[in-house]
């Protein structure tokens, strides 16, 4: 029989079936979503500067993904990583699971876990970065190096994690100036000069990070995709790189323009005006500053590219979400009204990311559907059609009906139909329906003109054969240099 004497062992157990309970019809209910269409996707993510996620995959990890082993394996070093967390704020029972929960409760974790080609790595990464802030704590040489190194393997996951050893170390800060006791007793001195120490031990981290890219990129014969640089906003100019960065953290924490699933992230507000009455009260300011700059922490990445990224990266914001509410419960000692609240706020949870999922999967439903018509309709038109031997063109677009597709809700409800012709392809081959092959890219230009005068999916023209290439017309729009209508930059 175990025997739980350890608070660590509640901690992941609530954490665990928290997860389970919010993202239960993902796990359930499988349901290929964008990116997924991939059967290899180990050196793109390697030229997105991923060395660590591509090694997993390689050599550890099922490649590309699996359903139900994938998502939980990241969901179970999600719950891991509370006890990490919960440990370094040194929070007693009740208010651990508390902060659990309300981690949970933000359902952040939706964006991420959505791609299941990355969703057993990205709850890795958690799991290291939060780990290593332990051997942050301990000063000394020895877990200097292994807090660089556990940081360079968690950033080569996903690079979005170098700042959560920062947000978990600024909500340590706010606990221990309220204690103020001995044993937690600090200084804005002291606390700075920590930040310092830390911000040294993370630039060694990325230094890290990037040396063993190159070898790995020079290993693998990949060059740097320019992805990531294409987010930086700032290049678009100052007014830019002010609106979107910056505007983020208005975006985010507003109940109106945060995306659905994260809307009630607003909460955070009310939150840090409770924390700054309650620095007031104990006149101690500095409470309230390393609340505020957990806040910002969430967004440093936006702030510092100057663009509005996607839900997926801010992974900091479940942990201030929690982190700032448990706060404000721990210090008005209100544990009983902060067990029900973060219990309705998990149920809300569940509510938010169920309809995210089951947007996803009625598209998927919906996508099977028109694959089908469309192989069927290529089959009908061409006599004798070979896909080994016909390439087949996609141009434009077709979203087909989704009464359950969400708006805000990033790349949730989107149809394949939507994306580039490569994903289509790519999708009608995972699903095993067809295995068709793209026409020479020099002819491309020339199956968009002949395809100005076909009419559009689903009418019969819609579908041609011309010099040994059939075309299929989904819609009047050009989708040569556009991927489900969004610009990331501009979100």
């Amino acid at each position: 029989m175990i025997r739980l004497k350890d608070n660590s062992a509640y901690v992941f157990l609530t954490s665990l079936v928290a997860y389970f309970f919010v993202y239960g019809f993902e796990i359930s209910h499988f349901t290929l979503s964008v990116d997924e269409e991939y059967m290899n996707n180990s050196l793109h993510t390697l030229s997105l500067g991923r060395w660590g996620h591509t090694l997993l995959h390689m050599y550890v990890l099922p490649e590309p993904w699996l359903p139900f082993f994938s998502i939980t394996t990241g969901i179970i070093f999600l719950a891991l990583s509370n006890i990490f967390i919960c440990k370094y704020l040194k929070l007693d029972l009740v208010h651990s699971v508390i902060f659990s929960i309300l981690l949970v409760g933000m359902p952040q974790a939706a964006f991420q876990l959505e791609f299941g080609n990355q969703a057993d790595t990205y709850g890795i990464s958690v799991f290291l970065t939060t780990a290593s802030i332990l051997f942050f704590a301990e000063k000394s040489l020895k877990n200097s190096v292994f807090f660089v190194f556990i940081n360079a393997f968690a950033i080569s996951i996903y690079q979005s994690s170098i700042v959560t050893p920062i947000t978990i170390f600024l909500l340590k800060e706010m606990f221990d100036y309220f204690r103020n006791e001995p044993e937690y007793r600090t200084s804005l001195g002291n606390s700075i000069k920590s930040l310092i120490r830390l911000l040294a031990l993370l630039i060694a981290s990325y230094i890290v990070y990037k040396i063993i890219l190159i070898l790995v990129m020079k290993a693998f014969g990949v060059s740097q995709s320019p992805y990531l640089a294409d987010f930086i906003g700032w290049n678009l100019g100052l007014a830019h790189g002010i609106k979107f960065g910056f505007g983020s953290v208005i975006k985010y924490t507003s109940f109106i323009f945060a995306p659905y699933g994260m809307k009630h992230f607003s909460f955070v507000l009310p939150a840090l005006l409770a924390i700054l009455i309650i620095a007031f009260k104990r006149k101690r300011l500095e409470i309230f500053l390393c609340g505020f700059l957990a806040l910002i922490s969430v967004f440093a990445i936006n702030i510092g590219i100057g663009s509005n990224l996607p839900p997926r990266t801010l992974i900091e914001a479940p942990m201030v979400f929690a982190g700032l509410i448990t706060f404000v419960i721990f210090a008005t000692q209100k544990r009983d009204a902060g067990i029900i609240f973060s219990v309705v706020i998990l149920f809300f949870a569940c509510l938010f990311s169920s309809k995210l999922f089951y947007s996803d999967y009625a598209a998927r439903e919906a996508d099977s559907y028109v694959a089908q018509e469309i192989v069927s309709r290529i089959h009908e038109k061409v006599d004798g059609f070979d896909e080994t031997k016909t390439p087949v063109f996609f141009t434009g677009t077709f979203a087909p009906q989704n009464v359950w597709k969400i708006e805000n809700s990033d790349a949730f409800g989107f149809s394949f139909f939507e994306g580039k012709r490569y994903r289509i392809l790519n999708y009608l081959k995972v699903i095993n329906l067809a295995n068709f092959t793209q026409p020479p890219d020099d002819k491309v230009s020339e199956l968009v003109a002949y395809s100005k005068s076909m009419s559009t999916w689903p009418s019969s023209g819609s579908v041609a054969l011309t010099d040994g290439i059939v075309i299929v017309k989904l819609g009047s729009d050009n989708t040569e240099n556009e991927d489900f209508k969004i610009d990331l930059r501009n979100r």
